[in-house]
């Protein structure tokens, strides 16, 4: 074996090495364990090219406002008020921070997320009536009578697929936000990428504001390693809940969700897989 082969192969050992390390290291301690299902974890299943197979995080936001004191804290430059005339270029060039993301698993911003969107969604056909009053009672009532029907089947999506995993809270000091978030059957520490942006409130008339927006979280993939892979390759096969993403579902039991996970995060805030559940 020549130099170069040697000198590569003990490259690709030393970089095995590091990554079994970094795995062993976040995972020697359990800093929260959450019960997901397939709700929260998308399979991935590879494709010809890549045929590794993981399990990629599914989660919403609920960050309510922060004070322009809390948002320098983040790490961004507040200094120019947004009502300024060069506040639009002073923020869009400011580059994305990272911090720590607090993940809420159904708790009451998923409640909070849900009595709202059930609210926006009514499902009496006589509410819609109303809105279709200038054709003829006949068409008005079998149009009122397909967005009931619509709202009902988004709920239904809603209520039986969507995440209950919701991005709750930001900051920069993770022993700080477990302290205020102290249940870890409920709540889980990761990191993210954020940035800042000016925002308008609902009412025009109201002044221009700062906003720390959430782009994705630093690690959302959990990797299925081979003593797992044949259980979701038997999912793979299916296509129940995978429809919802598609639209071309009929029967809301098409959308149980089937598998149910326990996902711990280490001391990296790293996410993995403890224990897996096959749904009925």
């Amino acid at each position: 074996m020549s130099r170069l082969a040697i000198a590569a192969l003990v490259l690709v050992v030393a970089a095995d090495a590091l990554v079994l390390a970094g795995v062993a290291s976040n995972r020697a301690v359990v800093e929260a364990s959450l019960e997901l299902t397939e709700r929260e974890l998308w399979l991935d299943a590879g494709s010809e090219e890549n045929i590794g197979m993981s399990l990629v995080l599914s989660w919403d936001r609920d960050l309510q406002p922060m004070s322009v004191e809390a948002i320098t804290a983040l790490g961004f430059d507040c200094s120019v008020p947004p009502s300024a005339e060069d506040a639009w270029q002073h923020y869009d060039r400011q580059p994305s921070r990272t911090a720590y993301v607090v993940l809420e698993m159904d708790g009451p911003a998923w409640q909070r997320q849900l009595a709202a969107f059930t609210a926006a969604q009514p499902v009496d056909e006589a509410t819609f009536v109303q809105d279709y009053e200038d054709i003829l009672p006949a068409e008005a009532a079998r149009r009122a009578k397909r967005q009931a029907q619509a709202n009902a089947r988004w709920l239904v999506e809603k209520r039986q697929a969507a995440s209950r995993l919701i991005a709750i809270d930001l900051g920069t000091d993770a022993t700080a936000l477990r302290s205020r978030y102290p249940n870890a059957a409920l709540y889980a520490i990761v990191a993210g990428r954020i940035g800042i942006r000016l925002v308008r409130t609902a009412i025009e008339s109201e002044p221009m504001r700062l906003d720390v927006y959430l782009y994705e979280l630093l690690v959302d993939r959990i990797h299925v390693d081979h003593r797992r892979r044949a259980f979701f390759e038997a999912l793979a096969r299916d296509v129940p809940i995978v429809r919802v993403r598609r639209g071309d579902w009929t029967d809301p039991a098409e959308i149980t969700p089937r598998f149910a996970a326990t996902v711990a995060f280490g001391a990296r805030f790293e996410p993995w897989i403890v224990d897996l559940t096959r749904l009925p």
